[in-house]
């Protein structure tokens, strides 16, 4: 009965959060460039129910015979997996301001890519955005309406010194001095892009996942230095298996090409001296020469060391620098050519892609979703009660 309580209360708070978020879309729909956010539930983890009991044998000894009987499986209940943003292009309104700007998606070569302006928060980090309502600052900076700056292609902030300015289809700002190119940022997998609120977008990479942890089957062959990784059926048709390196700025990096050394300072390097690293993320030290197993793991003067072999889901999203790879950052959309096609509209603004009816519609069913759990914790609180107070009464 109890297990009952957990299944109705994860239902209320599933649907209390989902109203939230529904919530916020009407509240924004009115943004430019707000993009609806969408929530996923996802049941907790099915446990398997089996009814355990005994039959005794009609013997001298009076033996008992187990007798087990599989029930089912039965879920404890649901929560929020994630919530999304809907990076649907928005409607577009003419506005006749100079400042406004809109960029309309052309057809773009990766079906989950997308772009965006860059700008640069309060603490100088690049972020992103689709919300072109800019103004100009007492600087005559072009800036958000947070005070945000708007960044060109480099990275620097724009000056446009008054309000007055063109923007021709490809996002150059014509001024005195010459045009500028706005920055416009495309990545191929907008999934990639975690909302902060305000209409930015902070970029988070997929994380490669070390092989082990998730049961991905290699194997490791050494032929002296070298080291070669032996795919097994690897979860993903574009997945690859990497030995992790660190750069001489410190940046981690992934290679296939493992002839491997131990340098002067006894630490396991490849030929451009970068270090090996463990699966911890630190170097390792290989001062007597190693030895390393079918499973990757370096032994060395007695000490074992798991080396970091990770696998990564989709080497789409890696970015290759000779025999390295690394995580691609969002690219400058001019930079790719033609492949990815844009244009700028100068006096619009993209509006938000929030749906009010069928926002309503769907607060309306939640509300209802979480008055029907409602209703189930009242009746279990019901049964509790008689259970309690008076089945269980001494008379």
């Amino acid at each position: 009965m109890l297990r009952g309580y957990y299944t109705a209360a994860s239902g209320m708070i599933s649907q209390q959060r989902r109203q939230e978020v529904l919530s916020n879309n009407m509240a924004n729909m009115l943004t430019p460039g707000y993009k609806a956010e969408q929530t996923t539930l996802r049941a907790f983890p099915e446990m398997l129910m089996e009814r355990m009991g005994s039959q005794k044998l009609p013997s001298k000894n009076g033996g008992h015979i187990p007798l087990n009987a599989r029930i089912g499986s039965l879920n404890t209940g649901v929560y929020i997996h994630e919530t999304l943003p809907d990076f649907t292009q928005g409607s577009l309104n003419e506005t006749g301001f100079a400042t406004d700007l809109a960029i309309v998606n052309g057809e773009l070569p990766d079906e989950n890519g997308y772009l965006f302006f860059t700008v640069q928060n309060e603490n100088g980090e690049v972020r992103y955005t689709r919300n072109g309502n800019f103004t100009v600052d007492s600087e005559g900076f072009l800036v958000t309406g947070q005070g945000h700056y708007v960044l060109d292609e480099n990275g620097d902030p724009i000056q446009t010194s008054s309000e007055e300015f063109t923007v021709d289809a490809s996002g150059a700002i014509q001024l005195e001095e010459g045009p500028v190119n706005i920055g416009i940022a495309y990545y191929m997998d907008k999934s990639n892009f975690v909302n902060e609120g305000n209409s930015l977008y902070r970029f988070k990479p997929d994380a490669p996942l070390h092989a082990r942890s998730q049961n991905i089957p290699f194997q490791v062959e050494q032929n002296g230095n070298n080291l070669v990784i032996e795919n097994g059926d690897l979860p993903d048709e574009n997945g690859a298996l990497f030995f992790a390196l660190q750069n001489e700025d410190g940046d981690v990096q992934y290679t296939q090409n493992a002839n491997f050394v131990v340098n002067e300072d006894g630490f396991l390097t490849n030929g451009e001296g970068f270090f090996v690293l463990s699966e911890n993320g630190g170097r390792i030290q290989a001062n007597g020469g190693f030895a390393v197993d079918e499973n990757g793991v370096l032994q060395s003067g007695g000490d074992e060391i798991r080396m970091a072999v990770v696998y990564h889901q989709n080497t789409n999203e890696l970015e290759q620098n000779g025999a390295y790879w690394q995580n691609r950052e969002p690219v400058n959309a001019r930079a790719e050519g033609e492949e990815v096609p844009f244009q700028i509209k100068q006096g619009f603004l993209e509006q938000s892609n929030v749906d009010p009816q069928q926002t309503m519609t769907e607060m309306m069913r939640t509300y209802r979703l979480f008055e029907m759990n409602q209703q189930v914790l009242k009746a279990y609180d019901k049964s509790m009660d008689l259970a309690v107070n008076r089945i269980a009464q001494l008379r």
